[in-house]
């Protein structure tokens, strides 16, 4: 099988959400039965909800100790993406290893880099380059999706059983995390990128965020 070409989709939903491994094992066993996916060619294409977590664990672990995580040992973990629907995706073997390409909508998970500009005191999702810091990971989901086959543009509703999968893990998010509260220049600052109340705990131990000087306020 020739390996199709990626997923036409526009109008994604983006939620950037750090929580701590706690919190995310939380969120998976809320959200069911539903597949991880790699997207990058391996012998082994899923990866079970344990190895998840256990790379997560590990990636918290990093932040609490005031590493930096080195996104090569991370990236490829965390931009899979989930999907309750096994039609959602094929699987194409390349060389001796499988290729995952999903062919409906899906879940989308990408490691999510934060950009703080100190000139006008904003966050931004998804900056990629120098003082970019590690923020958890960002989850997406199309509202508009192109059919392989018709090419017609459709409406993402609940007819793809992967809108329920992401309206279950929107609704997590908003019970489980709040906008984060930064404290800039000793002014607070919401940022819409989410965090966990647990995360909230030892977040200020992240290396970068004493960089920019910059802390997050405490629950309390």
């Amino acid at each position: 099988m020739a390996v199709p070409p990626p997923l036409q989709a526009s109008k994604w939903i983006s939620l950037q959400v750090m929580v701590s491994s706690d919190e995310m094992r939380s969120l998976l066993q809320d959200l069911g039965n539903f597949s991880i996916v790699m997207t990058t060619p391996s012998s082994v294409p899923e990866v079970s909800k344990e190895q998840f977590l256990d790379t997560y664990g590990k990636y918290c672990a990093d932040l609490k100790s005031g590493t930096v995580p080195d996104p090569a040992e991370y990236r490829s973990c965390f931009s899979t993406f989930w999907t309750m629907d096994a039609d959602a995706y094929v699987r194409v073997q390349v060389g001796e290893g499988f290729l995952c390409r999903a062919v409906k909508p899906v879940v989308q998970l990408q490691y999510h880099l934060l950009g703080f500009s100190p000139a006008d005191k904003k966050f931004r999702p998804m900056v990629l380059g120098k003082g970019s810091l590690p923020w958890g990971i960002q989850f997406s989901y199309p509202t508009l999706f192109q059919e392989r086959n018709s090419h017609q543009v459709v409406k993402v509703d609940q007819e793809f059983p992967n809108t329920l999968l992401f309206q279950k893990l929107r609704k997590w998010v908003r019970r489980h995390t709040v906008p984060t509260p930064f404290i800039v220049d000793e002014e607070m600052i919401n940022a819409p990128m989410r965090i966990g109340q647990e995360a909230r705990g030892w977040i200020n131990c992240h290396p970068q965020l004493q960089n920019f000087s910059l802390r997050v306020k405490e629950a309390g």
